[in-house]
């Protein structure tokens, strides 16, 4: 009796849910609208990316419901339902403590937006019924990637935030947009609430960019110039948490590369550095400081601190924790996810989550080696960057409390999981020639 390690290998089959289509259109409202902008009433809820891929999960179970046959399971699908399932019990003992007033409102909230969460990822996991329609939202996620790095470029080049000036009918601004500076520059954000998001944003979505200008044999040069783009603005953020997601992205995806490539890469970076030092004085310097000058540094101790009062905190509810989003920023401010998610879930919802995240770059790692098309199998690659890029960045803040990084990192992992789902079904062929059976695929 044959069983599978990653997915259940299936015909063909015909969903009624046109996710790439709708999955694009939520990438476009997450990355091109300001994250200020929400619909006012709904508070946190109100952001439009946010609604969307709450309406998301309510489609997905539509959609299985009304399907004519079960579809090819994967694992990503069922961590997925598995954290789903973690999270309600953690809402669930959330609501039988006695809650601060402040604290119910975020923790409904907070549980919506993980109903969110895993429609995001359960719509993209099993909605994209073609290897063209996966690879044409990763293409377009690349290039919104580099859009929204172009403007990082014009706010940095100009000094100003410029977002701050748009408007758009029916949305109201949810908090003034603020000019964060380090040494003498304006740290770009984009249109994220934060240069720390923008720079994390970035940093998941380079290895995307990377493998297409690697692999383009059509608009090479604008491939290029978009990998350009994105890392420069990873310099530019001026932040530490971009650096070092962004160069992580890079170390995985570089090695694949063929060797001339590698090559011209490291040349090229050479050249923008050299740029850098002699068009922008004293931007060389600023970001060496970021991991010089550590002692006495105000971002570091701040973080450093937070362990003492982050394991008191944890100790109080070990397994469940006090409720998911009930831990608000006037108690403390962790600036470390996996921190903020023991206090608010307990051990049991950190295990959920890690759980989540490998198996969503081991889906991805496990894709790229079934694919047959090396184009494809690169893009497999660099969702595993992403993930990879993606889980460390929570380290370094509360990734979950800003929209695009965590639409961006759920959006990654869903992929990953179409990904494993996608190149099984393309390598069936191979499959009976006992190709299946070498890659450890399935067992008796």
């Amino acid at each position: 009796m044959a069983s599978t390690a990653e997915t259940d290998v299936a015909p063909a089959r015909h969903s009624t849910l046109p996710a790439s289509s709708v999955l694009s259109a939520y990438f476009a409202f997450l990355m091109v609208l300001p994250a200020r902008l929400i619909i006012g009433s709904l508070g946190s809820m109100g952001a439009p990316a946010t609604l969307l891929s709450t309406v998301l999960f309510a489609w997905w179970v539509w959609d299985q419901a009304h399907r004519s046959r079960r579809a090819a399971g994967t694992w990503l699908r069922r961590i997925t339902l598995a954290f789903l399932l973690v999270m309600l019990l953690v809402y669930a003992h959330a609501m039988t403590l006695p809650l601060p007033g402040p604290e119910i409102s975020p923790a409904d909230s907070g549980m919506l937006k993980i109903l969110a969460m895993c429609g995001l990822i359960l719509t993209a996991c099993d909605g994209i019924d073609s290897v063209s329609d996966w690879r044409r939202l990763l293409e377009r996620m690349a290039l919104g990637g580099s859009l929204v790095g172009i403007l990082g470029l014009l706010q940095f080049a100009t000094g100003q935030l410029l977002v701050d000036k748009i408007s758009v009918p029916g949305l109201s601004v949810s908090s003034a947009a603020q000019a964060i500076t380090r040494g003498a520059f304006l740290r770009p954000s984009g249109t994220s609430t934060h240069p720390i998001e923008y720079g994390a944003v970035i940093g998941m979505l380079i290895p995307l960019s990377a493998n297409l200008a690697i692999t383009a044999t059509k608009r090479k040069t604008w491939r290029w110039i978009q990998l350009t783009v994105m890392v420069c603005v990873v310099g530019v953020t001026l932040s530490r948490t971009a650096l070092i997601c962004g160069a992580l992205s890079l170390l995985i995806v570089v090695p694949s590369w063929p060797r001339t490539a590698r090559r011209n890469a490291a040349i090229g970076g050479i050249i923008l550095i050299a740029i850098g030092w002699v068009a922008v004085p004293g931007l060389v310097g600023t970001v060496r400081g970021l991991f010089t000058d550590l002692s006495g540094n105000t971002s570091v101790e701040s973080r450093t601190n937070s362990y003492g009062v982050a394991f008191r905190f944890i100790g109080h509810h070990v397994l469940l924790g006090r409720g998911y989003g009930t831990f608000l920023p006037q108690y403390w401010i962790l600036d470390n996810l996996y921190l903020t998610f023991a206090i608010e879930t307990g051990l049991v919802g950190l295990a959920a989550l890690l759980c989540l995240l490998y198996c969503g770059a081991r889906s991805a790692y496990r894709a790229s080696r079934m694919f047959a098309d090396q184009e494809d199998a690169m893009l497999a690659k660099a969702l595993v960057a992403s993930v990879v890029s993606g889980g460390l960045s929570l380290a370094f803040f509360d990734g979950f409390s800003f929209p695009q990084s965590a639409g961006c990192l759920y959006l990654a992992i869903g992929l990953s999981g179409a990904a494993v789902r996608l190149a099984a079904r393309s390598s069936a062929p191979r499959l009976a020639d006992g190709w299946h059976g070498s890659r450890g695929e399935s067992g008796s």
